[in-house]
């Protein structure tokens, strides 16, 4: 997951690695706290050699 402030600049890239089913907090996994809202968030989901492409969105 990576997140980016308003101005563009990345502000957070973490890497979730889970089992079968997991629940992430996606702001805190590194200490830095909640995604602030209006920043542009992108995911990259993967399984074995399958990933989806970014899926971008707004925290």
């Amino acid at each position: 997951m990576k997140a980016w402030d308003r101005g563009g600049n990345l502000v957070d890239n973490d890497t979730f690695t889970a089992g079968q089913d997991h629940t992430f907090n996606l702001g805190t996994s590194d200490g830095s706290g909640e995604i602030t809202e209006g920043f542009k968030v992108s995911l990259i989901l993967a399984a074995g050699a399958c990933r989806t492409p970014p899926i971008i969105g707004i925290a």
